[in-house]
């Protein structure tokens, strides 16, 4: 055989990363087309500009994507789909009965494709006392099988073990919160109560739980199942099926009663306001582009707003799913919000320049009297200007509360008007506020705060602006522990309640921290590894449920906590006493 022929057998039964090595630099060497060069890979023409991306980025060439052999999803389960069809059920209905009886998550569209595969033809359409006869079978389906999920905590009676008991530490607080009380205008199914399931969601937080998906992991922990009120915890399925019944109306009636119940523990003078974009990889029509700052871009993203209060770090308002075009009303509403809940406005807000707009500026003003604090945006005659103030006007100031490098400051203290614009640029209205002119703080360019507030020092003002990155803090706090970067869903009502369960949770674990010494300003995470995290067994009896949990470096500093030399009760366990030892 010649040489060549030996060289081109050897060159076709190379590796396929080999063969699209030399592809590619045909490619490159200007020797192949684009289109040439993607149908001698086999892939896709739009797919080849991302193809070469991927070989700059790695400095590899990729091989064969491996992924299963077979479609696993529902096949174990195809017998009782054929089962269930030969009694005249529907996709939809089959799908809910496993969901519920197998606690998996199988999808309509699974159960066709499965029944398909097996010879089975779309369903006619049924009459109506075929109909009928369906609901009562389907309901006699779901209660012949034990692993239904029920609300039942007296089958807890006795010793239980659980990996979690330490989640009852949360027990005082939910009762003096009356977070229980909080759900009666929310939905329910017919097996598991809307308290149950705000329980179950609360619980999942109150772990570090990734995702609600992640309760397979926590499943087998019937300490959990006790602490929602349930014989266990529900599955993934009914989880992901219980919030396809919610409502806008729900998580609006979810968010007030919070803020009614959270407002005492509340100082209410400074609130911290700004927005949080939650990254969304894939594709969905439901997001907007947003800037992410931890990627320095414009993706698409969820966008929520939060609202916190400057003295005790607590978010007392959210909503996690914001469009564009309501982003910049979103400081009016939380205005409204907080009179709602408290029955008074707002003293004073405090946000970034690109909170709002100078017309809701002058609103916050002019309609709704509430002081704000917030920076302007610096311009090139804002800033050349600067040079114009003068000398006499510029005063020293030392700030003493707050934790900064640069203290010493200049400051120039003066008045001035905004011009407040319509849509189309044309002045309406002019707003006087009072600007203070701040250098020295270790940037190069001046700083431009403006604000409505005419009686406070000077001083008073910069300190009432500079804790704003506790803000950026507790939304730091909430996705590293809380997960609040982790989409639950692109359905907006469900990322709004799980942004709603978020702050609860943190307000939860914010007073659990206050009452252990040492742990007042301590993250979630640390108060979780060193107090909450683990268990050992709980005892159930008629009226009392004694929790055991394992000794710690810390345990000397909860059993002195002012909540453990009180009585706890939790009514919706039965209104049984909660009695905590460590062994």
């Amino acid at each position: 055989m010649a040489v060549k022929e030996k060289l081109m057998s050897a060159l076709n039964n190379a590796p396929e990363e080999f063969r699209r090595y030399h592809i590619l630099m045909e490619y490159a060497q200007a020797h192949l087309s684009v289109e040439d060069a993607a149908n001698a890979i086999g892939i896709k023409l739009s797919t080849f500009g991302t193809y070469i991306s991927q070989v700059q980025k790695t400095g590899y060439v990729p091989g064969d994507k491996k992924g299963p052999k077979e479609r696993h999803k529902g096949e174990a389960y195809a017998e009782r789909m054929v089962e269930l069809r030969k009694k005249n059920l529907k996709s939809e209905e089959i799908a809910e009965i496993l969901n519920e009886t197998e606690n998996v998550d199988i999808s309509p569209r699974t159960v066709t494709r499965v029944l398909r595969e097996r010879g089975f033809k779309k369903l006619r359409r049924r009459s109506k006392k075929e109909r009928e006869r369906a609901k009562i079978l389907i309901e006699r389906e779901k209660d012949s099988y034990p692993n239904r999920c029920k609300s039942d905590i007296e089958c807890h009676k006795g010793d239980i073990v659980s990996e979690n008991a330490g989640v009852f530490l949360f027990v005082p607080f939910i009762t003096e919160l009356k977070l229980q009380e909080m759900v009666d205008n929310i939905y329910g199914t017919r097996d598991i109560s809307a308290l149950n399931y705000f329980f179950t969601y609360l619980a999942l937080k109150l772990v570090g739980a990734k995702r609600y998906s992640r309760v397979e992991d926590y499943e087998h922990d019937r300490g959990l199942g006790l602490f929602t009120g349930l014989d266990k915890l529900p599955s993934v399925a009914k989880l992901h099926t219980y919030h396809y019944g919610l409502t806008k109306e729900d998580n609006k009636n979810l968010r007030v009663a919070y803020g009614k119940t959270i407002k005492e523990r509340i100082d209410g003078k400074f609130f911290n306001l700004d927005f949080k974009s939650i990254q969304f990889f894939g594709e969905s029509d439901e997001f907007e582009n947003n800037y992410v700052s931890s990627q320095r871009m414009a993706m698409k993203s969820s966008l929520a707003f939060l609202a916190q209060d400057q003295e005790s770090t607590i978010f007392c308002y959210s909503d996690g799913d914001v469009k564009r075009k309501e982003m910049n009303d979103k400081v009016l509403e939380f205005v409204s919000y907080w009179e709602e809940v408290s029955g008074k406005k707002p003293e004073c807000l405090v946000f970034d320049s690109k909170v709002t707009t100078y017309p809701n500026l002058w609103k916050l003003d002019k309609e709704e009297h509430v002081k704000f604090i917030t920076l302007r945006r610096r311009g090139k005659n804002l800033v050349a200007g600067v040079d114009d103030i003068p000398k006499e006007d510029w005063k020293r100031v030392h700030l003493k509360n707050v934790k900064r490098k640069y203290r010493n400051l200049k400051v120039a203290d003066r008045n001035t008007t905004l011009d407040i614009k319509d849509e189309n640029g044309k002045i309406i209205n002019k707003l006087g506020v009072r600007e203070l002119v701040i250098t020295n703080n270790g940037r190069d360019e001046p700083t431009f705060m403006i604000t409505t507030d005419e009686e406070s020092s000077i001083k008073d003002v910069i300190e009432g602006y500079a804790p704003r990155w506790r803000i950026e803090n507790g939304i730091e706090e909430e996705v590293d522990f809380f997960n609040l970067n982790a989409l639950p869903s692109t359905l907006g009502v469900k990322r709004d309640f799980d942004v709603i369960m978020t702050q609860i949770a943190s307000g939860l674990y914010k007073m659990l921290g206050k009452q252990i010494w040492g742990f007042g300003k301590a993250k979630p995470t640390k108060i979780y590894e060193k107090i909450v995290k683990g268990g050992r067994d709980i005892e159930i009896s008629d009226d009392k449920i004694l929790v055991k949990l394992t000794k710690k470096k810390y345990t000397p500093l909860l059993r002195d906590a002012e909540f453990m030399k009180k009585e706890i009760r939790a009514e919706w366990l039965g209104n049984r006493k909660i009695e905590f030892e460590f062994i």
